[in-house]
C-alpha cells in the first residue's frame, strides 16, 4: 500500500526546500545554455556541456527530492533526516555556483 507524503519538520521541509532550489535554478542554467550562441566551436561545445550537467541535476532533484516526496516514500527517506539534506548538497551548490557565473555575465553585459 502507498505511504502518504507525510512532511516530518523541519528536515522534510528543509530538504524539499533544498531540492526544488536545486530544480529552479537548474531550469535557468539550462534554459540560458539552451539559448546562448557564442561564435567559437569552443564554447558553444562548453555551452551544451553545462546544459547537460543543468538538465542531469534536475533530473537528480526531481528523482531524489521532489517527486518521492510528492508521490509517498523512496528509499531515500529511510535514511536519517540530516543525511537527506546532506545527500543534496553538492548538487545545490554546484548549480547555484553555475547560476551566479551566469548572473554575474549577464550583470557585466550590461555595464558595456
Amino acid at each position: 500500500m502507498r505511504q502518504e507524503a507525510i512532511l516530518h519538520f523541519p528536515w522534510d521541509a528543509l530538504a524539499a526546500l533544498q531540492y526544488a532550489l536545486t530544480a529552479l535554478s537548474s531550469v535557468f542554467n539550462a534554459l540560458y545554455f539552451a539559448s546562448y550562441r557564442p561564435f567559437s566551436k569552443r564554447r558553444r561545445v562548453g555551452a551544451l556541456a553545462l546544459m547537460a550537467v543543468s538538465i542531469a541535476l534536475l533530473a537528480q532533484s526531481l528523482h531524489w527530492g521532489l517527486l518521492p516526496l510528492l508521490l509517498g516514500r523512496s528509499w531515500l527517506y529511510t535514511l536519517p533526516d540530516q543525511s537527506r539534506l546532506f545527500i543534496g548538497i553538492p548538487a545545490l551548490l554546484g548549480s547555484l555556483l553555475i547560476t551566479a557565473l551566469i548572473l554575474r555575465q549577464l550583470t557585466n553585459r550590461r555595464k558595456k
